[in-house]
């Protein structure tokens, strides 16, 4: 058991600090500490964490956190655990193996979510695990995880694939009814892309819509002329309808289109 911090000098927000009063241990075992924001409550738990063994955080993680928040070369931190006996970090005879473990803001963006990207893994590394029946169970269930996360990274690979493969046959067929071969559909990021909510039979309805648009204003200016023509015919003549004629050609395109619709 910690009995209190005796000594933290120039790190984080202490400059020299020395806890008075001793943790208290009873029935529950618990000390709780808090504080506002900034008032050093991450700093102790990482400093205890110091004094941790390598099952839980080695020496390089150790020494990356100290010299994140550590003033000055003289900074250290000291313990005195309830026999009496002190232990300083750092401590450049031997590393420390004490039972501790400190769940804490470090231990969340290391083995959980660093603010950016999920890093759930298991609460080991290469010098042992830590042994405890709550643990094992938890990392239990991040191995099921694990083997899901994996399932699922190969589906979308597939279907990535798969769409790869559609948007480069839609593209060749778009680009066929084009007179710029250079033209061609991107593949569109998926996370962000909706579906559509017409029919393919909609769509492509709409798509050779548009490609008759398309080849229609290719003669644009041949249109332009037309109606240049048009605008300069006199119609000024009277005109006589021979309504007997238009009568039987009408007829006859009637029937015509009702033959070629039947």
């Amino acid at each position: 058991m910690i009995k209190k911090i005796t000594k933290l000098i120039n790190v984080g927000c202490f400059s020299n600090f020395s806890q008075e009063k001793n943790f208290q241990y009873g029935d529950n075992n618990c000390n709780i500490i808090f504080g506002f924001n900034g008032s050093g409550k991450t700093t102790i738990s990482n400093t205890i964490s110091f004094f941790a063994d390598n099952t839980f955080i080695d020496e390089d993680e150790k020494r990356y956190i100290f010299n994140d928040i550590k003033n000055s070369d003289n900074s250290f931190v000291e313990l005195e655990l309830n026999d009496g006996n002190k232990s300083k970090y750092p401590n450049q005879n031997h590393p420390h193996s004490k039972s501790i473990y400190i769940f804490n803001s470090h231990f969340v963006a290391t083995h959980v979510f660093n603010g950016t990207k999920g890093k759930m893994k298991k609460f080991s590394n290469t010098s042992g695990e830590i042994k405890n029946k709550e643990i094992d169970r938890i990392n239990y269930e991040i191995a099921i995880l694990d083997k899901e996360k994996i399932k699922l990274e190969n589906k979308n690979k597939s279907l990535d694939e798969k769409h790869k493969e559609i948007t480069k046959i839609r593209s060749r067929h778009f680009g066929n009814s084009l007179t710029d071969r250079n033209k061609s559909i991107q593949v569109q990021n998926l996370h962000s892309v909706s579906l559509p909510s017409k029919t393919i039979d909609e769509l492509e309805k709409e798509l050779n819509r548009l490609i008759a648009d398309y080849e229609l204003s290719k003669k644009q200016d041949d249109l332009k002329t037309d109606l240049e023509y048009l605008k300069q015919i006199n119609f000024t003549q009277n005109l006589t309808l021979d309504l007997k004629e238009i009568d039987n050609l009408l007829s006859k395109n009637i029937q015509q289109l009702s033959k070629d619709t039947l």
